[in-house]
């Protein structure tokens, strides 16, 4: 993407495909390459309905390459979700996830930027239920050359 008047940070975005990402382990959902990146937005939406399950707890984290995994944000209970049902984060690791069933949810993001290594975003659902989810990601290059692609 061109650095225009109208985009001049170069944020981009890169979408993925929904898919079944409430496995009961870490899914990653986007891949950093070649440098750091700068996190401006983060939205999942469930696109096929979730199951009701124990009690399913979600929440976002970055896996570095290199150093130890770090939580994105706290985590939220996605059981029964609806298809519709919107996911975003604050910034601030220790606020929970947010969500609105079928509605807006406000993305904090866009006020308080995250900066991520090289390695992976992923999505960590603690039980493996039924259900799907897409997500969108808005981000810039911090680095020369650095990369976010979908995982």
């Amino acid at each position: 993407m061109k650095i225009t008047p109208t985009n001049p940070y170069n944020i981009q975005r890169v979408n993925r495909a929904t898919a079944d990402v409430l496995t009961g382990v870490a899914v990653a959902i986007y891949t950093i390459a070649t440098g750091r990146i700068l996190l401006w937005g983060l939205i999942g939406e469930v696109t096929t309905g979730l199951a009701a399950g124990t009690t399913p707890d979600a929440n976002f984290q970055s896996n570095p390459t290199t150093g130890t995994t770090t939580v994105l944000c706290g985590t939220l209970s996605v059981a029964s979700d609806e298809i519709g049902t919107l996911y975003a984060i604050t910034g601030v690791p220790a606020d929970a996830m947010l969500t609105s069933s079928s509605g807006g949810v406000r993305d904090g993001l866009w006020g308080n930027p995250i900066v991520i290594p090289i390695g992976a975003i992923e999505f960590l659902c603690d039980e493996n239920i039924t259900g799907s989810i897409s997500f969108q990601c808005w981000w810039m290059p911090l680095d020369d050359g650095a990369t976010l692609v979908a995982a």
